[in-house]
C-alpha cells in the first residue's frame, strides 16, 4: 500500500507522480480480488463435489476413477480467467411484498348458497314497549361445503304420438307413431349414464382408483355395482371412442414437437403370454393449437417399429426421447430432428 496524502503539493510533476503511484496500487490490488476470487471459485466447486458424494442421490454420485470428468465443461471458464471483468452493474431491486397472511377467502367461482340464521319473533321484539326492533344490517361469513356424492336414477320420458284422425292423415304419409330420439349413450344398452361411465373411468385413469376399491365407494351409496361390470364398461367405451384416438393420434402427427418414452405395464391375462412377462405402455406427448395431448398406446413390445407406427410416415419436427436405441431409426428419419433432455445425458459421463 502507498503512504497517505493528507495535503497535496502544488507542484504538478508531484501530483503526477502521486497518481501514477496510486494507480500501480489499485492495479496491484485488482490483481489479487482477481486471483482471489478464482479461488474462492475453485473451492466452491470442490466444496460442491463433495456434498454431492455424501448427500446427493446415488445417480448423481462420481466415482473416483472419473473424478475429474465433473470439469469437462468448465474449459471455458478456464481459459477466460485471463481477461478481467468488468465491475458488475449496480441493480436496483424493488422492496418485496409479503404475502397476506391469514384465511383465504374461498373461490369466487363457487356457488354461493345463503342461509339465514334469524332471532325468533319474540327475541326481535323491544322488552320495553314489545315493537319489532328494526333491522340495521348483518353479520356474514363463509365456509365451504363438500356434498358428497350419491346415486339416483334419471327416468327419461319420451311421450308417443300416434296418427292424427283428420281424412287425409293416410294420404300424406307420414308415420303412424312419432315420439323424440333417445339420448345418445356412449355404452348402449347399459343401465349406466354416460356421466357415470366417466366418473369411473376418471376415478380409476386419472385418480389411480382401482375398480374393487370404486366398488366399495358406490356401495355406500346403496348401489351393488361389481368390478366386472365397471371393466367391461371401460373396454366397451374404449372401443367406442376408438374414432376420438384416432383424431388424436393424428393430431400428434402433425405435432411440431413431441415426447415420447415407454413404460413397463405388467397384464395379467394376456393370450399366450405369462402374468410375469413385461409389456410396454408408450406415452406420447404433443400439442395442437396450443392445447396439450397425451396419448397412450399399449404394446407387448419394446421394438423401435412399435414408436414408429404410432409417429407414422408423416411426423416432421422435433422428437425428444431418452436414451433408448429403439428411438435411433427414428430419429434419423428425414425431416425428424431427434434430440435429448438433460437427466439422460449425465449417463454417457459416469
Amino acid at each position: 500500500m502507498g503512504e497517505t496524502v493528507s495535503v497535496l503539493p502544488g507542484d504538478v510533476e508531484e501530483l503526477r507522480a502521486i497518481i501514477v503511484s496510486m494507480q500501480a496500487v489499485f492495479d496491484s490490488m485488482r490483481r489479487q480480488y482477481e486471483v482471489g476470487v478464482q479461488e474462492l471459485r475453485k473451492v466452491q466447486a470442490e466444496n460442491e463435489d463433495l456434498r454431492r458424494q455424501l448427500y446427493g442421490r446415488r445417480s448423481e454420485r462420481v466415482e473416483e476413477p472419473v473424478r475429474g470428468q465433473g470439469n469437462l465443461f468448465n474449459e471455458a471458464e478456464k481459459d477466460s480467467s485471463a481477461i478481467p471483468e468488468p465491475p458488475p452493474p449496480t441493480i436496483l431491486v424493488r422492496r418485496s411484498v409479503g404475502k397476506k397472511r391469514g384465511r383465504k377467502r374461498p373461490g369466487a367461482h363457487l356457488e354461493r348458497v345463503e342461509k339465514v340464521h334469524d332471532l325468533s319473533e319474540s327475541e326481535k321484539r323491544c322488552p320495553c314497549c314489545g315493537k319489532e326492533r328494526p333491522r340495521i344490517g348483518e353479520e356474514k361469513s363463509e365456509e365451504i361445503e363438500i356434498i358428497p356424492a350419491h346415486a339416483v336414477v334419471i327416468v327419461h320420458l319420451r311421450p308417443k304420438y300416434g296418427p292424427c284422425h283428420c281424412e287425409g292423415f293416410s294420404e300424406c304419409g307420414g308415420k303412424p307413431i312419432i315420439t323424440a330420439p333417445a339420448p345418445a349413450k356412449i355404452v348402449p344398452g347399459s343401465s349406466f349414464s354416460n356421466g357415470s361411465i366417466a366418473s369411473f373411468l376418471v376415478a380409476k385413469y386419472v385418480d389411480a382408483l382401482p375398480f374393487y376399491r370404486q366398488e366399495r365407494i358406490v356401495s355406500r351409496y346403496g348401489l351393488e355395482v361389481g368390478r366386472g361390470t365397471m371393466a367391461h364398461l371401460a373396454i366397451a367405451a374404449a372401443r367406442r371412442l376408438g374414432p376420438l384416438i384416432e383424431l388424436m393420434q393424428r393430431d400428434i402427427r402433425l405435432s411440431p414437437v413431441v415426447g415420447m418414452d415407454e413404460t413397463v405395464v405388467q397384464v395379467l391375462k394376456e393370450i399366450d403370454r405369462k402374468p410375469s412377462s413385461e409389456s410396454r405402455m408408450w406415452v406420447v406427448r404433443g400439442y395442437q393449437e396450443g392445447k396439450p395431448i397425451l396419448f397412450f398406446s399399449y404394446s407387448p413390445s419394446r421394438a423401435g417399429a412399435v414408436a414408429a407406427a404410432i409417429l407414422g410416415d408423416t411426423f416432421e419436427g422435433y422428437l425428444q426421447t431418452d436414451g433408448y436405441s429403439g428411438y435411433t431409426a427414428i430419429g434419423e428419419r428425414q425431416g425428424i430432428l431427434h434430440v435429448g433432455c438433460w437427466a439422460h445425458i449425465r449417463r454417457e459421463f459416469h
